[in-house]
């Protein structure tokens, strides 16, 4: 879930706190179904996401709604931008709910064969860098 659908300011005490009957489908204590977050990145670079949202306000919804899993502020089209939001969010004392995310691009040409496409998925600068990241971590 985007994290601005479950969360929204409150103007009294401005923290962040749980949308009208957010809480009693999405609170640690009272959630039947595992709970993941979404930090709203790409509906920020699209300009739809709401003007309160930010890397804080991010912060500040893990640490109400307690998820199962968050994933990493995700930069549309730069990879090392990814990879410093996945890390940033590991220093920042949340490594055991973040989950990295990474741009996938298709890998496969119709004009070659099996064997050629698979020297070319190989060769993927993305899944390279991936898998040397994640080999880091």
């Amino acid at each position: 879930m985007d994290f601005t659908y479950v969360t929204c300011p409150d103007r009294a005490t401005r923290t962040l706190r749980y949308r009208s009957g957010f809480a009693r489908l999405c609170a640690p204590e009272s959630r039947k179904l595992p709970v993941y977050l979404d930090s709203a990145a790409y509906r920020e670079a699209a300009g739809t996401a709401p003007a309160w949202t930010s890397y804080r306000r991010y912060c500040e919804a893990i640490d109400l709604v307690r998820p199962n899993g968050a994933m990493a502020r995700d930069i549309l089209g730069d990879q090392d931008a990814s990879r410093e939001g996945f890390q940033r969010l590991c220093s920042d004392g949340y490594r055991d709910v973040v989950i990295p995310v990474w741009q996938v691009r298709p890998a496969w040409d119709s004009t070659r064969g099996a064997a050629a496409n698979g020297r070319l998925a190989a060769q993927d600068g993305i899944a390279l860098a991936t898998e040397k990241f994640l080999s880091l971590t």
